[in-house]
């Protein structure tokens, strides 16, 4: 016959960890919530672990972030990939299969794809800023394995830990933002024809990369953290566009990015 403190007993029996059990309780659900938005908020920065892309409404989970996850849910992450070569182009899709270190479990996967024919790959920029094939396809296909096994790790962390309400995969690995483009100039004022009364106007004006190239420094001017300033400097030495410009100019480029740090107090 089982006393009470018997029964008492074996209600107070430590539940098995949640990897080996078959469903959580509401109050583990919300507390796995809490737990990921704890971790955002204590143990990762904006910028490098997740960021916020333009138009989306929530963070976007980067590479950093996910491997933080998995070190927080002791998760160990696998993949299997499958290599499509035609001619110099490589496509490569990546599955990546999480494991729980301590049961040895497996929680779940997600799955990435990565090619040479993206246009970040697969073209360059050539004189005037026309676009011509990439005549080193090779040289990226490092860079694409890694990325497909990238976009599967973060699908992975995001469908095992239940963090897209929170976090999102919005093409995490686009190019980084631009700064916002100022105002350009004042309108001219209009001449009369005197035959007709019509108000003719000016002909547009050209787009230089001169033009440009005062933007971007005019941006370095304005920003008011380190994470705006590291977010520019990323957007203005993305491979595509650093080759735009000179030799004088990426001086130019680095400078203002040392004089914003100064004033940021961070040189």
């Amino acid at each position: 016959m089982t006393t009470s403190t018997e029964s008492l007993a074996a209600l107070e029996k430590p539940l098995p960890p949640l990897a080996a059990r078959h469903e959580l309780t509401v109050t583990e659900l919300l507390a796995q919530a809490e737990k990921i938005k704890q971790a955002m908020t204590r143990a990762m920065e904006e910028g490098v672990h997740f960021g916020t892309i333009p138009g989306t409404p929530k963070p976007t989970l980067l590479k950093a972030g996910a491997e933080k996850l998995c070190l927080l849910f002791r998760m160990d992450p696998q993949y299997e990939s499958h290599e499509t070569i035609d001619g110099e182009h490589l496509t490569v899709k990546s599955k990546c299969i999480l494991w729980h270190v301590p049961t040895g479990q497996r929680l779940g996967s997600g799955e990435g794809l990565a090619t040479t024919r993206e246009k970040k790959h697969a073209y360059r920029k050539g004189q005037e800023g026309a676009r011509r094939p990439n005549p080193d396809l090779y040289d990226v296909w490092n860079t694409v394995l890694k990325m497909s096994n990238k976009r599967a790790l973060v699908a992975a962390v995001l469908n095992v830990t239940a963090a897209s309400d929170v976090m999102t995969q919005d093409l995490e690995d686009e190019e980084p933002p631009k700064p916002p483009t100022p105002p350009g100039p004042k309108a001219r004022h209009t001449e009369t024809d005197p035959e007709s009364g019509r108000e003719e106007l000016p002909p547009p004006l050209p787009q230089h990369v001169t033009a440009a190239f005062d933007e971007w420094i005019e941006a370095f001017t304005k920003p008011t953290t380190g994470k705006g300033l590291e977010a520019l400097w990323r957007g203005v030495t993305q491979p595509d566009l650093w080759e735009t410009w000179s030799s004088a100019q990426q001086v130019q480029l680095t400078a203002a990015k040392n004089a914003a740090k100064k004033r940021l107090g961070l040189a």
